[in-house]
């Protein structure tokens, strides 16, 4: 992600309905799966939204977090977060020690080689220690948001699963998410394909302000009916997998 998204993201944070939204998600996953943890880490921490709330979550009030990027880590420390600048492709440049928890949303979309990356992440778990993953999904849906991002990849739930039980987890739970969003993203990827110029500069919005209520509602109300419902599609896929 480009250094002025980053400035936007910190400034959005606490109301843009897409973070909120997530932040709700991991929570209420977490609480519904009966996951307890002590010593978690957020990779590819960002601004550090989620790496507060794993804290409140923490058995022990602890938390380290570890970003690719300078801005990120330096914006974490400021916020008293305990946070390292790190590659999860580049195993020389992880924390040491072992986690009971791990979070990666939105990450693995940016490597080049994430059979790498979730070997270093699990070689990081403690013996049952969770990952909990939040991948962009189906290639049609490609946007301007994954060329501002950086993204290497979308998935589907079936190959993100494939990632990770090659690396020996066991999947726990599985599911698309945004599903609301999908139809949406669908026009609005076709309209960005026909407006798209080469070198354009794009950074994160945040969607019409007026609507920002009116979408957490719908995010909420989704969230709600995924602990009864198992959606078709989504805009992504959220997969909890555990180590043996």
């Amino acid at each position: 992600m480009d250094i002025e998204n980053y400035k936007l993201l910190n400034e959005r944070i606490s109301y843009n309905w897409y973070n909120v939204s997530r932040r709700i998600l991991i929570k209420r996953l977490i609480k519904r799966l009966k996951i307890k943890f002590e010593n978690p880490l957020d990779v590819g921490c960002g601004v550090g939204p989620n790496s507060f709330l794993l804290k409140e979550l923490s058995e022990k009030d602890k938390i380290v977090g570890i970003d690719f990027m300078e801005e990120a880590v330096k914006i974490c420390k400021e916020k008293g977060l305990e946070c390292y600048k790190a590659d999860i492709e580049k195993k020389e440049t992880l924390p040491r020690g072992k986690f009971d928890f791990i979070l990666a949303s939105d990450i693995l979309e940016h490597t080049n080689d994430d059979y790498t990356a979730v070997k270093n992440l699990v070689n990081l778990l403690d013996k049952n220690g969770y990952l909990f993953i939040v991948v962009p999904v189906f290639n049609f849906l490609w946007g301007d948001i994954d060329y501002s991002s950086h993204h290497k990849r979308r998935y589907t739930k079936v190959s993100i699963k494939k990632v990770l039980e090659k690396n020996g987890l066991k999947i726990i739970y599985e599911n698309y998410c945004n599903f609301f969003a999908f139809l949406p993203n669908i026009f609005l990827t076709f309209f960005q394909r026909l407006t798209y110029k080469q070198g354009n500069k794009v950074t994160i919005g945040t969607g019409p302000k007026n609507l920002n209520g009116l979408f957490l509602l719908i995010a909420k109300l989704e969230i709600i009916l995924m602990r009864f419902i198992k959606y078709p599609f989504g805009v992504e896929a959220v997969v909890i997998a555990q180590k043996s």
